[in-house]
């Protein structure tokens, strides 16, 4: 069976390894990534302890999950067995049926990342076609790390040795294992299977619902402003004392300056890199839904939703990652952090009203 190429490209660049394993099976699947994942601009953000005082723990970064079906997409369940034939059969009824299918694997076991047997943490990558004794393994995950510089991998392996792939790292080890992996889609779903007793395989089955109203990518826009400004906070996460939209990123920016010199802060750097990037794919969804309408008005908002924000994004990271190493080497750290924030605040309550302008026809 050769590999099937996804329907569009897909920058892995702009996506976390979660979301490149997404989006790479829903274009398997016959869905645009870039209208269910990249539309959505959006932070959430829970402190703790609860109060002044509580440093940012768990991140969400849609305003819809990737499995709802209120987005169109596949219902996402995660799976689990401890025995690997049991596990093989699910993947290939899994491949036969959708065409590919995400497993959870730990970086430390897989031969194609730079950081293999130097880091353990979760990853997720896909596997979308077997045939002779062999897998295809598509993960098209990019970044640059202190372990040189990862591009996107596609290639066949040996299906004996997707026994050891596919095997999550010990979530008992550390904390920021569970919280980025439990909100990757966007919701608490999986928090069962996030334990020191987990299972040794885990991997997602998806099951595509029929009928019923799929959203387009004007929906999903029209949720980011909804839910990214404000307007509507979501159940799930009100309920739990998270902040929401841009309320998330003056919490952070507050956070920035008074806990400027607390190491438990910049504990955060990762999930603020993915929001960089997530704002990154969003210009690029602004441009994708130009081109597929034919209206330039779109691709101007992408445009300048790159010139005006994803810089000012890139630098968030690299300002946290400077902070922490001072703070190790017993330096004070640079107060760039809560300026960057206020200003990315400013940006994207301009970006908000341009988008739902352009939404309202103006």
């Amino acid at each position: 069976m050769t590999a099937r190429p996804p329907q569009r490209a897909i920058a892995g660049s702009e996506l976390s390894c979660y979301t490149a394993a997404v989006a790479t099976l829903l274009e398997a699947l016959g869905l645009n990534h870039e209208h269910l994942i990249g539309a959505q601009l959006y932070t959430a953000v829970r402190a703790e302890p609860d109060g002044p005082g509580g440093s940012p723990t768990g991140f969400v970064h849609h305003h819809t999950s990737l499995r709802s079906e209120a987005l169109g997409a596949p219902n996402l369940a995660r799976r689990a067995a401890s025995s690997w034939p049991e596990a093989l059969s699910r993947l290939e009824e899994q491949v036969a049926a959708n065409g590919a299918v995400i497993l959870v694997g730990d970086v430390h076991n897989l031969p194609w990342q730079a950081a293999r047997r130097r880091w353990h943490a979760p990853h997720w990558f896909v596997v979308d076609a077997f045939a002779g004794g062999a897998c295809h393994v598509t993960d098209l995950f990019a970044f640059e790390s202190g372990f040189g510089v990862q591009g996107p991998y596609r290639g066949w392996r040996p299906v004996a040795e997707l026994a050891e792939l596919a095997r999550p790292p010990d979530y008992a080890s550390s904390r920021s294992f569970v919280a980025r992996e439990l909100h990757a889609l966007g919701d608490l779903e999986d928090e069962r299977l996030l334990d020191s007793a987990s299972p040794r395989y885990q991997w997602y089955e998806a099951t595509c619902r029929e009928g019923g109203r799929r959203p387009g990518a004007l929906d999903v826009l029209r949720d980011t402003v909804r839910q990214h400004g404000g307007r509507v906070v979501r159940a799930d996460l009100g309920a739990r004392r998270w902040t929401c939209g841009l309320g998330a990123l003056e919490l952070l920016r507050g956070r920035a300056l008074e806990q400027l010199s607390s190491p438990a802060f910049y504990d955060a750097a990762t999930d603020l890199w993915v929001a960089a990037r997530t704002r990154a794919l969003f210009a690029t969804a602004c441009a994708g839904v130009g081109a597929a309408l034919r209206d330039a008005r779109f691709r101007r908002l992408g445009e300048w939703c790159r010139e005006e924000l994803v810089g000012l994004w890139a630098m968030v990271p690299r300002a946290m990652e400077y902070n922490r190493g001072a703070l190790r080497r017993g330096r004070p750290p640079r107060p760039i952090l809560s300026r960057l924030l206020d200003e990315i605040v400013a940006v994207e309550t301009e970006l908000l009203a341009r988008l739902e302008r352009l939404l309202d026809g103006g």
